[in-house]
């Protein structure tokens, strides 16, 4: 898929380490994001910018699986959102530029197939990612409207269309290309993808504007890539591009929603990257 050279796939959306639930009665625990997980234990050791290895870090993810349910051969299914209880899923579907559409598709519980993608009914061109509030009823979607733009959606209910879109205005910076728009959870901090600067953050100045802050990481030798935060806003997950190596998931986590994230704490998931030597933005679920 033309716009979608770096990594950002669904397994960003499906992993945290925090908020743990039951899941249907059996022996696993549901993370952040709705999606089963082993007990993990990590090294807590950050002294430098450079993700961990494998021997550093160990997160206990089982497996993971390609949706292919609705993974769509030879185009991109891409930016996931998911609902906290991992059973609703919102993403961006198409070739190029000039068609993706925005699909949504659910399932009966966190071990059931995702059922047939229907379409978002939403009134915006060339959508790229989706981001919605926790009841569903905002979303903040970027676009390949004039090179980039952010723009937010409400409705009444989740079974209802959205109403009209209006424009978020980024202020302190010029922007060209962005997506993965990623909002905490009171929507006053925004951290999103924009190519040339990569991960960056804002803070909400009206109801319709942001002002920049600055690089989500410090380490300006870092290409990152697109991610999500989640859902108990104290962890970022994104992608880091490495030279002639590929491209790899990583996780930055902060102690307080009052925290900035530092480049101190990025760690690499290695359960997720081994395996599936990620490039592409192909849906998977975690187990």
């Amino acid at each position: 898929m033309k716009f979608l050279p770096t990594i950002l796939i669904f397994c960003l959306s499906i992993s945290s380490f925090s908020q743990n639930s039951k899941v249907n009665g059996s022996k696993n625990l549901l993370d952040a994001n709705g999606f089963p997980k082993s007990q993990q234990k990590q090294d807590s050791r950050a002294t430098d910018f450079s993700p961990r290895s494998t021997d550093d870090i160990v997160l206990g993810y089982a497996d993971t699986r390609a949706l292919s349910e609705i993974n769509i051969v030879g185009e991109a299914d891409a930016y996931p959102w998911i609902s906290g209880d991992g059973l609703r899923l919102y993403y961006t579907n198409g070739s190029d530029s000039s068609n993706s559409l925005l699909y949504y598709s659910e399932r009966a519980n966190v071990d059931s197939p995702f059922q047939t993608p229907t379409l978002v009914p939403i009134n915006v061109v060339t959508p790229k990612s989706i981001w919605l509030s926790e009841n569903e009823l905002e979303a903040y979607v970027t676009t390949f409207v004039s090179g980039g733009i952010l723009v937010y959606y409400q409705r009444n209910s989740i079974v209802e269309p959205f109403g009209a879109p209006e424009e978020i205005f980024l202020n302190g910076i010029t922007l060209g290309s962005i997506a993965g728009a990623s909002l905490n959870s009171t929507q006053t901090e925004l951290i999103l993808y924009s190519a040339g600067y990569g991960v960056i953050t804002f803070n909400r100045t009206s109801s319709n504007s942001f002002d920049y802050i600055g690089p989500l990481l410090s380490s300006s030798n870092l290409n990152t890539s697109a991610g999500q935060l989640s859902k108990d806003d104290l962890t970022y997950f994104l992608g880091i591009n490495n030279a002639g190596f590929g491209a790899s998931i990583n996780q930055l986590e902060r102690s307080t929603i009052a925290d900035a994230f530092s480049s101190s704490a990025l760690q690499e998931i290695s359960d997720l990257n081994e395996p599936l030597h990620l490039t592409y933005s192909l849906p998977c679920q975690v187990i």
